[in-house]
C-alpha cells in the first residue's frame, strides 16, 4: 500500500495519473483530514525542496532499508497506530523518491508486480449485475420471473393488483383487507443479481439486497402489519398508529410505527444487525424477556442470548449497497468477500495465512470483480479468478 500510494503521487506530480489511478488517488486522499495534509506536502515544491536537503547523505540502502522498516511497522499494532505508520511510511517513500531516485526503482517493481497480477485478473474477470432476476411466487405457487414480464399488471390476488413499473420496481395497489386469513407472496432476490424495490400494499417501501428474500402478505390485517426477511433489505415504513409494522428472523423482531431502517439478516453473517436512519424502532430478542428502543444512527446487534447497542455507526457503510457502491470503513476481508460472494454470484476460498488487515475504500457495484480485488491487494492479499470462482492468497 505504502509503495502504491507513493506511486500515485509521483505519478500526479508528473501529471501522467490515468483516469482509473486519479479516481484511487482522489479515495485516499478523501479517507481523512491527515491524508488530505500529507497529499499538499508532498505535491508543494517548497516543502519536497526542505526533505530533500535531509535526504542528501542517504546512499540506496539506507533509504531502502529505512523504508522497508517503516512499512513493516506500519503494519503491526492497532489500527490507528497503523494509520499514523502509514503515513510516515507514505511519506517517506515520495519524498525519498524525489531524493535519490532510488524508491522509484523499488517502487516501479513493486507496480509492475501487481500489474501482472491486474492482468491475470482481467483475463478471466467477473462482471457485475447487469439485470435484476428476481421472482415473486404467488401463493398458489406459481413463480413469476420479473426480467421477463413487461411493464403493467402482472398479477391479481384477492383484488390487489401486483404492477412492474417503467423502473422495474413492484407495486402491489388495492385497498382490500382480509378479515382473518392471510394470502402471501414471496418476493426472491438471488445472487448476482440488482437490487429490487417493492411497495406494498400498505405503501411501505422495501429495497432488498441479492441473495435475499421478503415474505409478505398480498394485504395486511387490520389490526398489524408483519413481514419475515431473509438477507438484507432497507425498509421506509408508511406510517399507521393503529397498526404497527414488524419484521421478523428467526428470534429477531423489528417493531415500528413508521421509520426508515436496515436489516441485516444473511445466514453466513454471525449476528443480525438492525441499522436506524430515521424514526425509532423496537428491537426483540425472543430467546430473551428484555428489549432495547433503538434512536437514529444506532446498530443493534442480535445475537443469540444478548442484544449489544453501537451507538455510533457509518450510515454510509451500511446503506452503500442501496447506493450502488461497495463501501469499507475498517472492514474486515472476510466480511467484503461474503459481500462480494453474493453480488457477483461466485464462490470464495481461502488457501495459506490470509493478512488479518482492515480495509477502507469506495468502489462502484457496476465494477468488475477485478476492480475490488485490485483495491484490495495493496495491502498484502493475492487474489485469483478461476472462472466463478476467487480464491485468496497471502
Amino acid at each position: 500500500m505504502v509503495s502504491r500510494i507513493s506511486f500515485l503521487i509521483v505519478k500526479h506530480n508528473q501529471s501522467a495519473l490515468a483516469d482509473d489511478e486519479q479516481f484511487e488517488l482522489d479515495n485516499w486522499i478523501s479517507q481523512s483530514e491527515e491524508n488530505q495534509r500529507l497529499f499538499f506536502e508532498l505535491t508543494d515544491p517548497d516543502h519536497i525542496k526542505a526533505h530533500l536537503k535531509q535526504l542528501q547523505a542517504y546512499d540506496e540502502q539506507s533509504v531502502r532499508t529505512t523504508i522497508e522498516a517503516q512499512f513493516a511497522n506500519a503494519f503491526k499494532g492497532e489500527t490507528k497506530i497503523k494509520r499514523i505508520w502509514f503515513r510516515v511510511a507514505a511519506a517517506a517513500a515520495v519524498i525519498a523518491f524525489f531524493g535519490s531516485g532510488v524508491y522509484f526503482y523499488w517502487s516501479f517493481e513493486h507496480h509492475k508486480s501487481l500489474t501482472e497480477q491486474k492482468n491475470q485478473l482481467a483475463r478471466q474477470d467477473v462482471a457485475a449485475p447487469i439485470k435484476n432476476r428476481a421472482t415473486i411466487t404467488l401463493a398458489n405457487g406459481q413463480k413469476i420471473f420479473l426480467d421477463s414480464v413487461r411493464t403493467g399488471t402482472i398479477a391479481t390476488q384477492k383484488n390487489v393488483r401486483i404492477n412492474k413499473n417503467s423502473s422495474g420496481a413492484i407495486v402491489y395497489s388495492g385497498n382490500t383487507q382480509p378479515k382473518t386469513e392471510l394470502t402471501y407472496n414471496v418476493l426472491t432476490n438471488p445472487r448476482g443479481s440488482r437490487v429490487i424495490d417493492i411497495t406494498l400494499n400498505d405503501g411501505t417501501r422495501v429495497w432488498l439486497n441479492a441473495a435475499s428474500s421478503l415474505r409478505y402478505p398480498v394485504s395486511f390485517l387490520k389490526e398489524k402489519r408483519n413481514v419475515e426477511i431473509t438477507g438484507e433489505a432497507y425498509f421506509e415504513v408508511a406510517h399507521d398508529a393503529s397498526r404497527p409494522f414488524s419484521v421478523s428472523k428467526g428470534y429477531t423482531n423489528v417493531e415500528v410505527l413508521g421509520t426508515h431502517f436496515n436489516v441485516n439478516a444473511y445466514e453466513d453473517e454471525p449476528n443480525i444487525k438492525v441499522t436506524l436512519l430515521e424514526g425509532s424502532i423496537k428491537l426483540r430478542n425472543e430467546n430473551l424477556s428484555s428489549e432495547e428502543i433503538l434512536k437514529p444512527g444506532e446498530q443493534g446487534i442480535v445475537k443469540e442470548h444478548q442484544i449489544e447497542i453501537a451507538k455510533s455507526v457509518n450510515i454510509e457503510e451500511v446503506m452503500a449497497w442501496k447506493n450502488g457502491l461497495f463501501k469499507f470503513d475498517h472492514t474486515d476481508l472476510k466480511v467484503i468477500m461474503r459481500e462480494m460472494a453474493r453480488w457477483y454470484d461466485v464462490e470464495v476460498s481461502y488457501e495459506g495465512n490470509i493478512p488479518e488487515e482492515l480495509y477502507n475504500g469506495d468502489v462502484p457495484r457496476t465494477a468488475n470483480a477485478s476492480a475490488v480485488l485490485k483495491v484490495l491487494q495493496y495491502t498484502g492479499a493475492n487474489f485469483t479468478i478461476e472462472r466463478n470462482k476467487i480464491i485468496v492468497r497471502p
